[in-house]
Protein backbone atom coordinates (compact mmCIF):
# COMPACT_ATOMS: atom_id res chain seq x y z
CA UNK A 1 0.00 0.00 0.00
CA UNK A 2 1.33 3.72 -0.75
CA UNK A 3 0.60 6.54 0.80
CA UNK A 4 0.99 10.21 -0.57
CA UNK A 5 0.58 12.90 1.62
CA UNK A 6 2.05 16.53 1.76
CA UNK A 7 4.10 15.67 -1.39
CA UNK A 8 5.82 13.08 0.33
CA UNK A 9 5.91 8.95 -0.71
CA UNK A 10 6.03 7.31 1.97
CA UNK A 11 5.33 2.95 1.78
CA UNK A 12 4.14 0.77 4.35
CA UNK A 13 6.44 -2.36 5.20
CA UNK A 14 5.67 -5.24 4.16
CA UNK A 15 5.21 -7.86 6.20
CA UNK A 16 5.57 -10.58 4.02
CA UNK A 17 4.62 -11.88 0.88
CA UNK A 18 4.12 -15.15 -1.30
CA UNK A 19 5.56 -16.65 -4.48
CA UNK A 20 8.94 -16.62 -4.98
CA UNK A 21 11.48 -15.25 -2.07
CA UNK A 22 12.81 -11.85 -2.55
CA UNK A 23 16.22 -13.41 -2.98
CA UNK A 24 15.79 -15.39 -6.49
CA UNK A 25 16.10 -12.80 -8.39
CA UNK A 26 19.01 -11.55 -7.83
CA UNK A 27 20.71 -14.13 -7.05
CA UNK A 28 19.62 -15.68 -10.72
CA UNK A 29 21.20 -12.93 -12.52
CA UNK A 30 24.21 -13.17 -10.28
CA UNK A 31 24.45 -16.98 -11.82
CA UNK A 32 24.52 -15.76 -15.08
CA UNK A 33 26.77 -13.20 -15.29
CA UNK A 34 29.44 -15.82 -13.13
CA UNK A 35 28.67 -17.99 -15.94
CA UNK A 36 28.99 -15.60 -18.63
CA UNK A 37 32.28 -14.18 -16.90
CA UNK A 38 34.39 -17.60 -16.29
CA UNK A 39 33.13 -18.52 -20.10
CA UNK A 40 34.93 -15.18 -21.46
CA UNK A 41 38.11 -16.10 -19.76
CA UNK A 42 37.82 -14.88 -15.95
CA UNK A 43 39.33 -16.92 -13.65
CA UNK A 44 37.35 -18.19 -10.51
CA UNK A 45 40.03 -16.18 -8.06
CA UNK A 46 39.58 -12.93 -9.78
CA UNK A 47 36.18 -13.77 -9.57
CA UNK A 48 36.25 -14.31 -5.94
CA UNK A 49 39.01 -11.23 -4.72
CA UNK A 50 36.88 -8.84 -7.23
CA UNK A 51 33.57 -9.50 -5.47
CA UNK A 52 35.23 -9.69 -2.30
CA UNK A 53 36.93 -6.31 -2.70
CA UNK A 54 33.96 -4.30 -4.22
CA UNK A 55 31.41 -6.02 -1.41
CA UNK A 56 33.42 -5.22 1.92
CA UNK A 57 35.66 -2.52 0.60
CA UNK A 58 33.11 -0.37 -1.27
CA UNK A 59 29.97 -1.29 -1.08
CA UNK A 60 29.42 -1.91 2.81
CA UNK A 61 31.12 0.99 3.77
CA UNK A 62 29.30 3.30 1.21
CA UNK A 63 25.65 1.61 2.30
CA UNK A 64 26.63 2.49 5.93
CA UNK A 65 27.38 5.87 5.04
CA UNK A 66 24.64 6.25 3.11
CA UNK A 67 22.39 5.30 5.90
CA UNK A 68 23.92 7.35 8.48
CA UNK A 69 23.63 10.51 6.49
CA UNK A 70 20.15 10.27 3.92
CA UNK A 71 18.33 8.69 7.12
CA UNK A 72 16.38 5.43 6.68
CA UNK A 73 14.65 6.18 3.51
CA UNK A 74 13.90 4.07 0.64
CA UNK A 75 14.23 0.02 -0.49
CA UNK A 76 16.82 -1.88 0.81
CA UNK A 77 18.18 -2.03 -2.84
CA UNK A 78 17.89 2.16 -3.08
CA UNK A 79 20.34 2.10 -0.13
CA UNK A 80 22.74 -0.72 -1.61
CA UNK A 81 22.97 1.19 -5.01
CA UNK A 82 23.47 4.50 -3.57
CA UNK A 83 25.96 3.30 -1.36
CA UNK A 84 27.73 1.52 -3.73
CA UNK A 85 27.88 4.81 -5.74
CA UNK A 86 28.65 6.57 -2.58
CA UNK A 87 31.26 4.26 -1.86
CA UNK A 88 33.08 4.46 -5.75
CA UNK A 89 33.26 8.25 -4.93
CA UNK A 90 35.32 8.10 -1.41
CA UNK A 91 37.62 5.49 -3.04
CA UNK A 92 38.56 7.74 -5.81
CA UNK A 93 38.77 10.83 -3.53
CA UNK A 94 40.72 8.15 -0.74
CA UNK A 95 42.81 6.79 -3.55
CA UNK A 96 44.19 10.27 -5.46
CA UNK A 97 46.35 11.11 -2.16
CA UNK A 98 47.10 7.72 -1.69
CA UNK A 99 49.04 7.02 -4.95
CA UNK A 100 50.58 10.73 -4.76
CA UNK A 101 52.30 10.07 -1.89
CA UNK A 102 53.31 6.87 -2.86
CA UNK A 103 51.28 4.26 -1.01
CA UNK A 104 47.99 3.61 -3.32
CA UNK A 105 47.28 0.51 -0.87
CA UNK A 106 46.21 3.01 1.97
CA UNK A 107 43.27 3.60 0.05
CA UNK A 108 41.99 0.61 2.33
CA UNK A 109 42.21 2.85 5.38
CA UNK A 110 38.62 4.64 4.58
CA UNK A 111 36.70 0.99 4.80
CA UNK A 112 38.68 -0.73 7.32
CA UNK A 113 38.06 3.20 9.35
CA UNK A 114 34.46 3.34 8.41
CA UNK A 115 33.38 -0.41 9.45
CA UNK A 116 35.19 -0.34 12.70
CA UNK A 117 33.58 3.17 13.52
CA UNK A 118 30.27 1.59 13.08
CA UNK A 119 30.59 -1.64 14.49
CA UNK A 120 32.89 0.31 17.65
CA UNK A 121 30.12 3.63 18.14
CA UNK A 122 26.82 2.67 20.00
CA UNK A 123 25.05 4.92 18.00
CA UNK A 124 26.21 3.89 14.51
CA UNK A 125 25.45 -0.25 14.93
CA UNK A 126 21.74 0.37 13.87
CA UNK A 127 22.71 1.44 10.47
CA UNK A 128 23.77 -2.18 10.03
CA UNK A 129 20.17 -3.43 9.99
CA UNK A 130 18.11 -1.85 7.45
CA UNK A 131 15.22 -0.06 8.64
CA UNK A 132 13.39 3.52 9.24
CA UNK A 133 15.28 5.96 10.54
CA UNK A 134 14.16 7.56 13.39
CA UNK A 135 11.52 9.83 12.52
CA UNK A 136 9.68 8.10 9.36
CA UNK A 137 6.85 6.19 9.24
CA UNK A 138 8.47 3.04 7.52
CA UNK A 139 10.79 1.18 5.40
CA UNK A 140 9.60 1.40 1.36
CA UNK A 141 9.56 -1.49 -0.11
CA UNK A 142 10.44 -2.95 -4.06
CA UNK A 143 7.62 -4.65 -5.12
CA UNK A 144 8.33 -8.52 -6.21
CA UNK A 145 7.25 -7.46 -9.49
CA UNK A 146 9.68 -4.74 -10.02
CA UNK A 147 12.37 -6.68 -8.50
CA UNK A 148 11.92 -9.50 -11.07
CA UNK A 149 11.88 -6.80 -14.07
CA UNK A 150 14.91 -4.85 -12.79
CA UNK A 151 16.43 -8.72 -12.84
CA UNK A 152 15.47 -8.98 -16.47
CA UNK A 153 17.05 -6.16 -17.71
CA UNK A 154 20.50 -6.55 -15.88
CA UNK A 155 20.45 -10.34 -17.25
CA UNK A 156 19.92 -8.78 -20.77
CA UNK A 157 22.46 -6.44 -19.89
CA UNK A 158 25.24 -9.12 -19.09
CA UNK A 159 24.15 -11.24 -22.04
CA UNK A 160 24.49 -8.98 -24.18
CA UNK A 161 27.59 -7.90 -22.74
CA UNK A 162 28.74 -11.30 -23.08
CA UNK A 163 27.83 -11.44 -26.90
CA UNK A 164 28.61 -8.42 -27.92
CA UNK A 165 31.29 -6.51 -26.35
CA UNK A 166 32.95 -9.59 -24.53
CA UNK A 167 33.45 -11.52 -27.69
CA UNK A 168 34.87 -8.58 -29.66
CA UNK A 169 37.49 -8.59 -26.56
CA UNK A 170 39.41 -11.20 -25.74
CA UNK A 171 41.96 -11.49 -22.91
CA UNK A 172 44.40 -13.02 -24.62
CA UNK A 173 45.63 -12.51 -28.05
CA UNK A 174 44.49 -12.95 -30.72
CA UNK A 175 40.70 -12.37 -29.14
CA UNK A 176 42.60 -8.76 -28.10
CA UNK A 177 43.96 -7.80 -31.33
CA UNK A 178 40.70 -5.80 -32.89
CA UNK A 179 39.37 -3.96 -29.77
CA UNK A 180 36.78 -1.20 -30.45
CA UNK A 181 38.99 2.07 -31.08
CA UNK A 182 38.66 3.51 -27.96
CA UNK A 183 39.67 0.72 -25.61
CA UNK A 184 43.77 1.02 -25.91
CA UNK A 185 43.30 4.29 -25.04
CA UNK A 186 41.40 3.60 -21.94
CA UNK A 187 43.68 0.60 -21.31
CA UNK A 188 46.64 3.43 -21.18
CA UNK A 189 44.89 5.78 -18.66
CA UNK A 190 44.37 2.78 -16.32
CA UNK A 191 48.04 1.92 -16.76
CA UNK A 192 48.92 6.30 -16.22
CA UNK A 193 46.46 5.84 -12.93
CA UNK A 194 47.96 2.70 -11.90
CA UNK A 195 51.45 4.49 -11.32
CA UNK A 196 51.68 7.94 -11.31
CA UNK A 197 49.57 10.89 -9.76
CA UNK A 198 49.09 13.27 -11.00
CA UNK A 199 48.63 11.78 -14.63
CA UNK A 200 50.00 12.60 -17.67
CA UNK A 201 48.79 11.73 -21.00
CA UNK A 202 50.10 8.77 -21.77
CA UNK A 203 51.19 9.20 -25.33
CA UNK A 204 52.84 12.20 -24.27
CA UNK A 205 55.43 12.70 -21.70
CA UNK A 206 55.27 15.34 -18.97
CA UNK A 207 51.58 16.18 -20.71
CA UNK A 208 49.39 17.31 -18.02
CA UNK A 209 45.99 15.09 -18.01
CA UNK A 210 42.88 17.08 -18.71
CA UNK A 211 40.63 14.69 -19.03
CA UNK A 212 37.80 12.79 -16.89
CA UNK A 213 39.84 10.41 -15.24
CA UNK A 214 38.82 9.82 -11.52
CA UNK A 215 36.86 6.02 -13.21
CA UNK A 216 40.50 4.84 -13.88
CA UNK A 217 41.54 6.07 -10.30
CA UNK A 218 39.04 3.71 -9.60
CA UNK A 219 40.06 0.55 -11.31
CA UNK A 220 43.32 1.43 -10.70
CA UNK A 221 43.01 1.47 -6.89
CA UNK A 222 40.67 -2.09 -7.82
CA UNK A 223 44.17 -3.46 -9.04
CA UNK A 224 46.18 -2.60 -6.44
CA UNK A 225 44.27 -4.23 -4.02
CA UNK A 226 43.15 -7.25 -6.05
CA UNK A 227 45.60 -7.59 -8.07
CA UNK A 228 43.83 -8.10 -10.64
CA UNK A 229 45.23 -7.55 -14.01
CA UNK A 230 43.85 -4.05 -15.53
CA UNK A 231 42.88 -5.19 -19.15
CA UNK A 232 40.95 -8.17 -16.89
CA UNK A 233 38.38 -5.04 -14.80
CA UNK A 234 38.19 -2.95 -18.15
CA UNK A 235 37.31 -5.40 -20.38
CA UNK A 236 35.14 -7.70 -18.18
CA UNK A 237 34.57 -6.54 -14.44
CA UNK A 238 34.56 -2.92 -13.39
CA UNK A 239 31.72 -1.99 -15.30
CA UNK A 240 29.21 -4.81 -14.10
CA UNK A 241 28.70 -3.37 -10.81
CA UNK A 242 28.10 0.08 -11.92
CA UNK A 243 25.15 -1.19 -14.67
CA UNK A 244 23.53 -3.15 -11.79
CA UNK A 245 23.85 -0.17 -9.74
CA UNK A 246 22.65 2.11 -12.63
CA UNK A 247 19.61 0.40 -13.45
CA UNK A 248 18.38 0.49 -10.00
CA UNK A 249 18.82 4.30 -9.08
CA UNK A 250 17.06 5.11 -12.35
CA UNK A 251 13.90 3.06 -11.48
CA UNK A 252 14.41 4.41 -7.98
CA UNK A 253 14.75 8.27 -9.06
CA UNK A 254 12.10 8.01 -11.03
CA UNK A 255 9.33 6.34 -8.71
CA UNK A 256 10.79 9.50 -6.32
CA UNK A 257 9.58 11.69 -8.81
CA UNK A 258 6.06 9.69 -9.81
CA UNK A 259 5.21 7.82 -6.51
CA UNK A 260 4.79 4.70 -9.24
CA UNK A 261 6.62 1.82 -9.65
CA UNK A 262 6.00 1.20 -12.84
CA UNK A 263 7.20 4.52 -13.67
CA UNK A 264 10.63 3.46 -12.73
CA UNK A 265 10.69 0.14 -14.98
CA UNK A 266 9.56 2.29 -17.87
CA UNK A 267 12.60 4.95 -16.97
CA UNK A 268 14.47 2.11 -16.73
CA UNK A 269 13.74 0.53 -20.43
CA UNK A 270 13.87 4.37 -22.16
CA UNK A 271 16.93 4.40 -20.30
CA UNK A 272 19.00 1.11 -21.69
CA UNK A 273 16.27 0.35 -25.21
CA UNK A 274 14.55 3.91 -26.31
CA UNK A 275 16.34 4.93 -29.67
CA UNK A 276 15.70 8.66 -30.98
CA UNK A 277 13.89 8.62 -34.50
CA UNK A 278 16.29 8.93 -37.25
CA UNK A 279 14.57 11.83 -38.91
CA UNK A 280 16.87 11.46 -42.46
CA UNK A 281 19.49 9.66 -43.44
CA UNK A 282 22.79 10.83 -41.05
CA UNK A 283 20.50 12.22 -38.31
CA UNK A 284 21.48 9.41 -36.13
CA UNK A 285 24.93 12.03 -35.46
CA UNK A 286 22.52 14.15 -33.60
CA UNK A 287 19.59 12.23 -32.26
CA UNK A 288 21.19 9.51 -30.71
CA UNK A 289 21.07 7.27 -27.58
CA UNK A 290 23.16 4.31 -27.18
CA UNK A 291 23.24 3.53 -23.29
CA UNK A 292 24.42 -0.02 -24.18
CA UNK A 293 27.07 0.49 -26.10
CA UNK A 294 28.68 2.86 -24.31
CA UNK A 295 28.75 1.34 -20.83
CA UNK A 296 31.83 -0.89 -21.59
CA UNK A 297 33.27 1.65 -24.13
CA UNK A 298 32.99 4.67 -22.44
CA UNK A 299 33.47 4.30 -18.58
CA UNK A 300 33.73 7.52 -17.59
CA UNK A 301 30.31 8.31 -18.91
CA UNK A 302 29.14 4.94 -17.10
CA UNK A 303 30.91 5.93 -13.73
CA UNK A 304 29.57 9.70 -14.26
CA UNK A 305 26.14 8.32 -14.66
CA UNK A 306 25.95 6.40 -11.59
CA UNK A 307 27.25 9.71 -9.79
CA UNK A 308 24.89 11.87 -11.07
CA UNK A 309 21.51 10.25 -10.25
CA UNK A 310 22.11 9.28 -6.12
CA UNK A 311 22.48 13.41 -6.62
CA UNK A 312 19.48 13.88 -8.10
CA UNK A 313 18.01 11.91 -5.53
CA UNK A 314 18.86 13.49 -2.80
CA UNK A 315 18.33 17.22 -4.62
CA UNK A 316 14.16 15.89 -5.05
CA UNK A 317 14.03 14.84 -1.63
CA UNK A 318 14.93 18.65 -0.64
CA UNK A 319 13.12 20.29 -3.22
CA UNK A 320 9.77 18.05 -2.13
CA UNK A 321 10.53 18.57 1.23
CA UNK A 322 10.82 15.09 1.93
CA UNK A 323 12.57 13.99 5.48
CA UNK A 324 16.01 13.47 5.25
CA UNK A 325 19.42 12.55 7.86
CA UNK A 326 21.19 14.34 9.05
CA UNK A 327 23.94 14.64 6.14
CA UNK A 328 21.82 14.82 3.03
CA UNK A 329 23.55 18.14 1.91
CA UNK A 330 27.13 16.12 2.75
CA UNK A 331 26.24 12.84 0.06
CA UNK A 332 25.91 15.66 -2.33
CA UNK A 333 28.67 17.78 -1.71
CA UNK A 334 30.97 14.53 -2.03
CA UNK A 335 29.11 13.01 -4.85
CA UNK A 336 29.41 16.53 -7.02
CA UNK A 337 33.08 16.30 -6.26
CA UNK A 338 33.48 12.96 -7.23
CA UNK A 339 31.55 14.17 -10.34
CA UNK A 340 34.23 16.85 -11.24
CA UNK A 341 36.65 14.15 -12.58
CA UNK A 342 34.32 11.52 -13.63
CA UNK A 343 32.44 13.06 -16.73
CA UNK A 344 31.75 17.21 -15.24
CA UNK A 345 29.84 17.49 -18.27
CA UNK A 346 26.96 15.76 -15.82
CA UNK A 347 27.10 18.86 -13.59
CA UNK A 348 26.21 21.23 -16.28
CA UNK A 349 23.24 19.42 -16.45
CA UNK A 350 22.36 19.27 -12.90
CA UNK A 351 22.90 23.63 -13.07
CA UNK A 352 20.14 23.61 -15.52
CA UNK A 353 17.46 21.64 -13.69
CA UNK A 354 18.03 23.92 -10.87
CA UNK A 355 18.16 26.82 -12.55
CA UNK A 356 14.74 25.63 -13.91
CA UNK A 357 13.15 24.81 -10.74
CA UNK A 358 14.48 28.45 -9.26
CA UNK A 359 12.86 30.01 -12.61
CA UNK A 360 9.04 27.95 -12.00
CA UNK A 361 9.39 27.94 -8.41
CA UNK A 362 10.71 31.63 -8.35
CA UNK A 363 12.30 31.21 -4.71
CA UNK A 364 13.63 27.60 -3.35
CA UNK A 365 16.31 27.50 -1.11
CA UNK A 366 17.05 23.46 -1.63
CA UNK A 367 17.68 24.79 -5.42
CA UNK A 368 19.73 27.71 -4.21
CA UNK A 369 21.93 25.45 -2.32
CA UNK A 370 22.15 23.23 -5.11
CA UNK A 371 23.54 25.46 -7.45
CA UNK A 372 26.12 27.11 -5.10
CA UNK A 373 27.66 23.45 -5.06
CA UNK A 374 26.97 22.78 -8.65
CA UNK A 375 28.91 26.36 -9.17
CA UNK A 376 31.54 25.66 -7.07
CA UNK A 377 32.39 22.24 -8.78
CA UNK A 378 32.12 23.41 -11.93
CA UNK A 379 34.94 25.65 -11.00
CA UNK A 380 37.35 23.30 -9.22
CA UNK A 381 36.82 20.83 -12.69
CA UNK A 382 37.84 23.86 -15.05
CA UNK A 383 40.68 25.49 -13.07
CA UNK A 384 42.27 22.16 -11.23
CA UNK A 385 41.05 19.37 -13.02
CA UNK A 386 41.06 20.55 -16.73
CA UNK A 387 44.03 22.98 -15.85
CA UNK A 388 41.73 26.04 -16.58
CA UNK A 389 42.16 24.90 -20.39
CA UNK A 390 39.97 25.77 -23.30
CA UNK A 391 40.38 22.41 -25.52
CA UNK A 392 38.73 24.18 -28.29
CA UNK A 393 35.36 24.42 -26.30
CA UNK A 394 33.84 27.57 -28.13
CA UNK A 395 30.47 29.01 -27.52
CA UNK A 396 28.72 28.39 -30.79
CA UNK A 397 24.76 27.90 -30.32
CA UNK A 398 23.61 25.53 -32.78
CA UNK A 399 26.72 24.30 -34.15
CA UNK A 400 25.75 20.58 -34.38
CA UNK A 401 22.47 21.35 -36.09
CA UNK A 402 24.40 23.42 -38.79
CA UNK A 403 26.88 20.74 -39.31
CA UNK A 404 24.31 17.93 -39.84
CA UNK A 405 21.47 19.16 -41.35
CA UNK A 406 24.05 21.69 -43.86
CA UNK A 407 23.04 25.31 -42.79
Amino acid sequence: MTITAAKRVVASPVAGRRGWPDWVPVGLVVLVAVAALVWRGVSVRDLAVFGGYIGVGVLVPGTLLWRALAGGRGSLAEELAAGLALGYAVEVLAYIPARAVGLPLLVLVWPVTVIAAFVAVPRLRRHWRSGPGPGTAGRERMPLWCAWALAAVVGYLVVWSTLSFYGGHGLTWPGNATPYVDMPYHLALLGELKHHMPPTVPTVLGEPLSYHWYVYAEMAATSWVTGIEPQTLLYRLSMLPMMVAMVVLVAVLARRVTGRWWAGVAAVFVTYFAFSPELYRGASDLFTSRSMFTAWTSPTQTFGALLCVPVALMLVAYLRRERTGPGGWVLVGVLSAALTGAKTTFLPLLLGGLVLVLVVRRWSRPALVGVGITLACLAFAQFVVFGAQRQGLVLAPFASMRQVWGW
